[in-house]
């Protein structure tokens, strides 16, 4: 019991599911959602029409890639277009009623899972259930445990084991991150007080230049 709840409060952060109903429509057939996950993280996605395939007509796409978010009004690439190992892409499935699909994380930031209905099938209303597992919750210990015997203790130690990998690698991304932030806030300090020495000097310049000026008046 205490294993199992040690476990638990690791898997915060750590590792997550994600299960979602996304509604697409005719005038809204892409959604996406973002996540941060970090390099070297297992990603498990699976994703399917919420009808039987007599009941629906419609297939989807579904694309999981870094970078900015995915502009949903017009200007963004179709997901069709999308290819794997192309600027990133991790996962990138065309018109199917079912996705099932993993991936390594190849770097650190952000990423954007889209998924939308094909523009090789007719576009009908379609409820899509998404369901996305990172980092410690995509490892399958199950068959881990069939393979060498494991009890349910083993199991849950490996699982740990998982986790705790995951937080040591969150640690040294988030310390990246505050080095890299720091590094900025003191660059930007650093120019700010040369912008303002520099606009100092140019007003005491031009008051030096005025009084010049106005004592061959005199």
């Amino acid at each position: 019991m205490r294993l199992a709840a040690i476990g638990s409060l690791l898997a915060i952060g750590y590792g997550a599911k994600v299960n979602l109903s996304i509604h697409l429509s005719r005038s809204n057939n892409v959604k996406c959602i973002g996540e941060e996950f970090s390099r070297g993280q297992l990603l498990v996605v699976d994703a399917k029409i919420l009808s039987s395939e007599e009941d629906t007509s419609s297939l989807i796409d579904l694309v999981v890639r870094p970078g900015v978010e995915y502009d949903m009004l017009g200007s963004g690439m179709p997901l069709n277009l999308y290819e794997v190992g192309v600027d990133g892409v991790l996962v990138a499935e065309h018109d199917r009623k079912t996705v099932k699909a993993a991936a390594t994380v190849a770097e650190d930031g952000p990423h954007w899972i889209c998924i939308g209905l094909s523009r090789n099938a007719m576009r009908v209303p379609s409820d899509v259930l998404l369901d996305l597992r990172y980092g410690g919750d995509a490892a399958d210990f199950t068959q881990l445990a069939n393979k060498d015997h494991l009890d349910a203790t083993q199991v849950e130690l490996h699982r740990i084991q998982v986790i705790l990998k995951e937080y040591h690698k969150t640690l040294f991304y988030m310390r990246e991150r505050d080095e890299r932030m720091r590094q900025t806030t003191e660059s930007t300090s650093a120019r700010l007080v040369m912008f303002s020495l520099l606009n100092a000097g140019i007003v005491i310049a031009a008051a030096g230049l005025q009084i010049l000026y106005y004592r061959r008046f005199r």
